[in-house]
């Protein structure tokens, strides 16, 4: 077996980390399937994707997704021509398309190859408003891995066939790090300071509610004057979005309530120092970084019907959960967090359970390589 995976960049963010974390399993488990990444966008994991399989990272404007096969010259056509004998000559069996950002390339190889298609699909229906998902290319799929059931149920109103759909829940190289470590929980007991650190991470978008931290930062203090707290934001390394949330921190008068943290190898560190995960995503459809949190012990807050990963969690059994875009019920839960240890360490113990247990029993990339494998046969 030959596979061809196309991711649309390389960043330490959820969907290239979870192919990563699959490259490695395939190299490991199944060795005689030959793994090829195809990167659309350069960037810091490129270096241990080659560390474990041969990589392809275009470099000229045509590997760009928007233009790529749409030359606009001469050098532009010969550089798609020595891809596309390149690709040729790999004799690939099946496309994987790691998100629906790299779809577009996808079903263009597919017409050329002749080969199918498997999307790997991280989105959620608020995708569709920055991401082109046709659902033309959708119908040119032939499987579907979909990370949670609200990411199947976006599949199914883009038109995918439901029977073609796997619902697997993903992981990341940091899940696996922190089921192996025998040291976490000392790490995590070892918090002296009597200020509250709240965590919030990813990059600070309209869609995973970056815009909300300030107003959830006046609230907080309007509400709880008394209440000692910072949070800590970490992972976005976009200056334009990071200088909109300065400038609304500054006007409201929070700006020493928010420190930034530019995105790390490994964060596992900077977690363990955190109390809880703030998640203020409008829809999102897992979460990778509350599991992460959890195999902590940190307890997670959200909006109520949002994240994929609710399908772990209880409200005040292992998580709080808040009506959608309720900040004022959001300031309420990190100072009812930030004020009870007692409940604060019983919601992260019973988050550490519960995705122990899970990612215990269920080997995500296992599953992955098992439907791949029924899939080429």
């Amino acid at each position: 077996m030959n596979i061809l995976f196309i991711s649309h960049d390389s960043s330490h963010t959820g969907a290239p980390l979870a192919l990563l974390s699959l490259v490695r399993a395939i190299r490991e488990h199944i060795p005689e399937v030959r793994c090829t990444v195809l990167i659309l966008k350069d960037g810091p994991l490129t270096i241990e994707f080659g560390k474990e399989c041969p990589v392809i990272i275009p470099q000229r404007k045509p590997w760009c997704l928007q233009n790529l096969f749409v030359p606009s010259n001469l050098i532009d056509r010969l550089s798609i021509r020595l891809f596309l004998k390149h690709i040729k000559h790999q004799h690939f069996d099946l496309i994987y398309a790691n998100s629906a950002s790299s779809l577009h390339c996808a079903i263009v190889l597919k017409e050329i190859l002749h080969i199918p298609v498997l999307l790997h699909f991280h989105e959620s229906g608020i995708n569709r408003c920055y991401i082109d998902i046709r659902q033309s290319w959708i119908h040119a799929c032939d499987h579907f891995i979909a990370v949670s059931p609200l990411a199947r149920q976006c599949l199914a109103d883009l038109g995918a066939d439901l029977s073609k759909i796997s619902v697997i829940f993903p992981t990341s190289v940091f899940i696996e790090q922190l089921l192996n470590s025998n040291d976490v929980q000392e790490k995590t007991a070892k918090k002296d300071s009597a200020k509250t650190i709240v965590g919030f991470v990813g990059p600070l978008i309209n869609r995973k509610g970056g815009d909300l931290l300030p107003i959830v930062l006046r609230r907080l203090c309007d509400r709880h004057p008394d209440f000692d707290f910072e949070i800590r934001s970490v992972g976005n390394d976009h200056d334009l979005e990071r200088k909109c949330l300065e400038y609304d921190a500054h006007r409201l008068c929070v700006s020493d309530k928010i420190h930034f943290i530019d995105p790390l190898e490994d964060p596992i560190t900077v977690y363990t120092e955190m109390d809880m995960l703030l998640v203020l995503s409008r829809e999102e459809s897992f979460s990778l970084v509350v599991p992460e949190f959890g195999l902590l012990g940190k307890p997670a807050i959200l909006f109520n019907g949002s994240c994929g990963v609710q399908h772990f969690l209880q409200h005040e059994h292992n998580a709080l959960i808040v009506p959608y875009l309720d900040l004022d019920g959001i300031a309420d839960a990190i100072y009812r967090l930030g004020t009870n240890d007692d409940e604060k360490h019983r919601m992260g113990e019973n988050l550490r359970q519960v995705m122990t247990e899970h990612y215990t029993h269920h080997d995500t990339n296992g599953q992955i390589i098992n439907l791949l494998r029924e899939y080429i046969s």
